[in-house]
């Protein structure tokens, strides 16, 4: 995958998210996602950062094709919390949980 356009058609088929649904999520017309995949426009960095929020990637996949950050934000992450001991590690369960909810009802009311 070579374009922003290729990789930007695959998160979406891989979301299953038409392009019109995805426009729709982050506010431009569905002209301007079809023009990203037929690479016959160059997203603004604001459309880029939506879309990568939106299909859960980073703006580097998008623009590079490499999820370097998101690879090393997962690692570190990762790493730390093999470090705890048990009941941190259940403290840390926990408040993720809490989060994972906040962020679902956020969802919701949008």
């Amino acid at each position: 995958m070579n374009s922003i356009g290729d990789r930007l058609n695959k998160l979406l088929k891989d979301a299953e998210i038409k392009a019109p649904e995805l426009a729709n999520k982050i506010g431009v017309s569905k002209g301007t996602i079809y023009n990203i995949i037929n690479g016959k426009t160059i997203p603004k960095q604001d459309t880029i950062s939506n879309i990568a929020k939106e299909l859960d990637t980073t703006t580097d996949y998008l623009i590079f094709g490499t999820n370097e950050y998101k690879d090393t934000i997962e690692q570190q992450l990762l790493e730390a919390f093999r470090e705890l001991n048990y009941d941190h590690k259940v403290e840390i369960v926990g408040e993720t949980t809490k989060l994972l909810i906040k962020q679902r009802l956020d969802e919701k009311k949008d």
